[in-house]
């Protein structure tokens, strides 16, 4: 995509140890410029938008429209706003358990299709405009091999991400249930 396709909307909207995140405009619809460090590999840049492209496919991330390993760059499908945001603006701020149930599925489904998303992070939780909620930033994920399954039989992301998830949640406030996954 070249620069004068697109034009800023909020620059630096976040920022990461490995670049920041920003919002742009294409044609008239709001996007999402995910713009690294010179030091990521063009390597490392493929992972991500390849792992976010098949989560998208399975209706969890946003979409990637392209990727600039030049510039170091992923142009993906506009956001809404965090879930933590919204959580938190809740009296006590919890996450729905229609909220928690989505994520949980989410992360079941990945496990199922061999993505160990592996960030944990609250902030990494989103309203897609649609209202459904999506999971932001693959840079950390990787295929689940023989050894990871053999680690956590029930699935890594259910084992590792959601219980990191979870206390993400409470640094940020946020009441997180416990019951709804089964150990």
């Amino acid at each position: 995509m070249m620069d004068s396709d697109w034009k800023y909307v909020t620059k630096d909207y976040a920022e990461g140890k490995e670049g920041t995140v920003s919002v742009i405009n294409i044609n008239g619809t709001n996007a999402i410029l995910k713009q690294f460090k010179p030091k990521k590999s063009v390597n490392k840049l493929n992972k991500e938008a390849t792992l976010q492209q098949e989560a998208f496919e399975l209706g969890i991330a946003p979409e990637v429209y392209t990727v600039d390993t030049r510039a170091k760059r992923i142009f993906m499908q506009g956001i809404e706003h965090r879930l933590v945001d919204t959580a938190k603006a809740r009296n006590p701020p919890e996450l729905t358990e229609n909220e928690e149930e989505q994520i949980i599925n989410m992360y079941t489904c990945l496990d199922e299709h061999s993505i160990f998303h592996n960030d944990g992070n609250a902030l990494n939780i989103m309203h897609h405009p649609n209202g459904q909620i999506v999971i932001i930033d693959y840079g950390m994920a990787k295929r689940i091999d023989a050894k990871l399954r053999k680690k956590a039989p029930n699935g890594p992301n259910i084992k590792y991400t959601w219980e990191m998830l979870k206390r993400s949640l409470r640094h940020h406030g946020i009441k997180a249930w416990d019951n709804l996954v089964k150990k």
